[in-house]
This record gives structure tokens, sequence and C-alpha cells, in this order.
């Protein structure tokens, strides 16, 4: 009898003190960031001709449906004469605020007079977050 006691208790002790104890404050908890996406507003391509300069201008909307601001680069990519080319084109649209969006616009007029592109197309825009 004295022995099942003596087992009792030790698997008793083994089980309650085997348990581990989380005395962490630590909440771990697991942020989903939402994508953010855009909305091609306006794209115009003027070629060179001998009375205007070409001209590239665009306007670009992005979103941000998360609870908070997000910092990053966005990103456009162009086919200009069949070729891909992505740039990040100015400094607007950093920072995006919760629930928000921001609208980036670029505009340029015949800077490079050696280089007369023939087509100048929207590809995509992305928004890289830091």
């Amino acid at each position: 009898m004295k022995r099942i006691k003596i087992l009792c208790t030790f698997f008793l002790s083994f089980i309650i003190l085997g348990c581990s104890k989380n005395n962490s404050n630590e909440d771990n908890f697991t942020v989903i960031i939402e994508p953010v996406t855009f909305q091609l507003l306006d794209f115009e391509f003027t070629p060179q001709t001998e009375t205007q300069e070409e001209r590239v201008a665009y306007q670009i909307e992005f979103f941000n449906v998360n609870d908070f601001q997000v910092s990053g680069s966005p990103r456009v990519t162009l086919k200009i004469d069949g070729l891909e080319s992505t740039s990040t084109p100015n400094a607007d649209c950093q920072i995006i605020l919760s629930n928000s969006s921001c609208i980036l616009s670029y505009e340029v007029l015949g800077d490079s007079p050696l280089i007369f592109p023939i087509s100048v197309e929207f590809v995509k825009a992305e928004y890289l977050l830091n």
C-alpha cells in the first residue's frame, strides 16, 4: 500500500511539475499586410514631331487598405519601343496613410534630343514596402 502511495505521489508530482509555465507577458500575433494596389488614372504618350516635343505623362493612384500606414516606393514599368524599363519616378507616395490612397503624378517633356521613342506603353505599377 505504501508503494502505491509513493508511486501515485511520484506520478502526480511529475504531472504537476512537468507542465510548462508560460509567464510571458508577450502576446504572439501575426500582422497580415494587405498588398498596396493601384489604378491607372491617366497615361499619355505624344511622340516627337517637327512642331512638338515628345511627352510622357501618367497618374497612378495607390491604395492602402491596411489599418496602419505603409512606407515604400512605387515602381512603374513602361515598354519603350518594345523594351521594358522599370523605374521609381519621383519621391511621391513614399508613405500612404492607413485606409487611404496616394496619387503618383509624372510628366516629362523631350528631355533627350538624341532619343525619340516611337512607342511608349504602360505595363504595370507596383509598391515595394520598406
